[in-house]
């Protein structure tokens, strides 16, 4: 059954073709924007030799000119040095480009677009493996079935037809016979399906490295932050923790107004940050299905939709599959980087903000508890800069499924969307904040006040008036101590960042401390780094160029 299942990984044999006849020609034309782009096209000649004379200086070789048929019917005469040798049949399906015969920038493209057509999305080049993302789930259920697991289990990556599953299999027998740690880098641009071959390679680990429901039961103390005690549930004060020491400016004086209460509520271990939590945990499902479900909790909070994708990750991500010494699966730890903050306050042409933003907003229950109005145009939310996003399907209903298995309770899920909503609404902040020109001093008319009172309630405030002049004024004497209006509204802007990124910091960590269940126990691990795809725009954010 594992071997038919490889059929569809298998592509035909290659027609070899003649190379002095056959090869890449790149023509070059003007887009819709003016700028210069191209395509290769294979050409064939009629019977002038395509090679290029090495031991001929550049100029006498681009003085010879070579006439040929496109693959289109298009004849072009082009200068013999401008012609790229390759094979270049309909029909090469080389599953590693590091066997090609010729090789430069036309046979490779070729290949991969050969290797496409025929539904074959992964080809090796030498140790990399190569994704081409078909943007299509009409073969997940042939190339990812648990027969197509079996298939790769423990095998040498030679002797199987190129796929992510033996890129897996490889680190996985790796980390077993050397004992030595090992890691996966999933990189490219954005839109090149990084985070869904990241959850394809956590299924394939947590598949072979299973054992049963009786090892996945939690174990006493087994918590993140193993012995630590804490009296009091979570209360949504702690999502605003500032991790490190009290800073100065008006952040300080944020601090001041949410109280000290949350002091008491973290520990460290590691150096990370961890909620002590003393109820005893439940065994809230396989440990397998919670490793894969970590992926669903953090991508309403983490993506978001670009020019590119319209679920791109806007966040970097190392995930650390953890394995006992005889190779099982032990649990599962996630260290995530570089969140994109900015977007939370404003969205590039075509974008949007985070996904659970348009969640909350496009839910009516939602919507009338946290008086929030609806979602119409973009001059409704300073926060949504762009309006309504039709690519956004409401699914809180599964994400709250999703988060209850990892101890989010009902309560801390309401406080989640709570602050989200406390966040859009402190985004309309910035229509009421007046000054007599640009330099004045800048403050709040009676509906920005008000609305300041309705944020404070939100996010769980009791003296409104030190937030209040938390927002427009600092709180470190210097030669003037009020902001202007346009250095209010980047405070407030600031605000919003901190907040949203210590609520993201806060799931992140309730994630691990379910997760992390048997980490005594399991050091060994192979990590996934799966980074944020990168774009090259015009102009590219600060968080773009890290």
């Amino acid at each position: 059954m594992s071997e038919a299942a490889l059929k569809v990984l298998v592509a035909p044999k290659a027609r070899k073709v003649d190379p002095k006849l056959n090869a890449w020609v790149f023509i070059s034309k003007k887009d819709e924007d003016d700028e210069e782009v191209g395509e290769f096209f294979r050409a064939t000649a009629a019977s002038a030799d395509l090679i290029v004379d090495q031991s001929k200086s550049k100029k006498e070789v681009a003085k010879t000119k070579v006439t040929a048929k496109l693959e289109n019917g298009t004849e072009v005469t082009v200068p013999k040095g401008e012609w790229l040798v390759g094979a270049c049949s309909e029909d090469t399906y080389e599953p590693d480009m590091g066997n090609l015969q010729t090789l430069n920038n036309a046979t490779v493209l070729h290949n991969l677009r050969t290797r496409l057509e025929s539904q074959i999305i992964y080809t090796y080049s030498g140790l990399f493996l190569v994704v081409v993302n078909p943007y299509t789930y009409a073969i997940a259920d042939k190339i990812y079935s648990d027969a197509v697991i079996d298939a790769y289990r423990g095998q040498l990556r030679h002797n199987r037809p190129p796929h992510l599953f033996a890129m897996a299999d490889e680190a996985y027998r790796t980390m077993l016979n050397d004992k030595v740690n090992q890691s996966i880098l999933c990189t490219g641009e954005s839109g090149a399906g990084k985070t869904e071959n990241t959850k394809k390679v956590i299924q394939y680990l947590t598949k072979v490295a299973s054992v049963g429901k009786s090892r996945n039961k939690p174990s006493s103390g087994s918590t993140a932050a193993s012995g630590a005690k804490d009296e009091t549930k979570l209360k949504l004060v702690n999502m605003f923790t500032t991790y490190n020491k009290d800073g100065k400016g008006s952040a300080n004086a944020f601090a001041k107004a949410l109280g000290r209460t949350w002091r008491n509520k973290i520990k460290r271990k590691s150096g990370v940050a961890a909620i002590a939590r003393t109820e005893k945990r439940n065994d809230l499902g396989d440990l397998e299905e919670q490793v894969i479900n970590a992926n669903e909790v953090l991508e309403p909070f983490g993506n978001a939709k670009t020019t590119r994708n319209n679920n791109s990750s806007r966040f970097g991500k190392f995930i650390k599959v953890l394995f006992d010494a005889g190779g099982y699966l032990g649990g599962c730890r996630i260290d995530t980087y570089l969140l994109e903050k900015a977007r939370v306050i404003a969205q590039g042409a075509g974008e949007a903000n985070f996904h659970v933003f348009y969640f909350v907003l496009y839910d009516t229950k939602l919507r009338s508890e946290f008086e929030l109005s609806e979602l119409k145009s973009k001059d409704d939310y300073e926060y949504i800069t762009n309006g309504p996003d039709d690519t956004i399907k409401p699914a809180l209903n599964d994400l709250s499924k999703f988060f209850s298995q990892f101890e989010v309770d009902a309560s801390e899920i309401h406080s989640i969307y709570q602050i989200i909503a406390g966040i859009l609404h402190l985004g309309n902040i910035n229509k009421y904040v007046k000054s007599r020109d640009e330099l004045a001093k800048a403050t709040l008319d009676s509906s920005g006040s008000k609305l300041v009172d309705l944020v404070c309630k939100l996010f769980g405030i009791k003296d409104t008036k030190k937030f209040s002049k938390a927002l427009v004024s600092k709180s470190v004497m210097q030669s003037r101590s009020e902001f202007n209006k346009k250095e209010a509204r980047e405070n407030i802007g600031a605000v919003a960042k901190a907040v949203f990124e210590r609520m993201f910091v806060w799931i992140v960590i309730q994630l691990n401390s379910v997760l992390e269940r048997s980490s005594a126990s399991s050091k060994d691990f192979v990590g996934i780094l799966d980074i944020a795809g990168f774009e090259i725009f015009e102009v590219n954010s600060f968080e773009q160029l890290c």
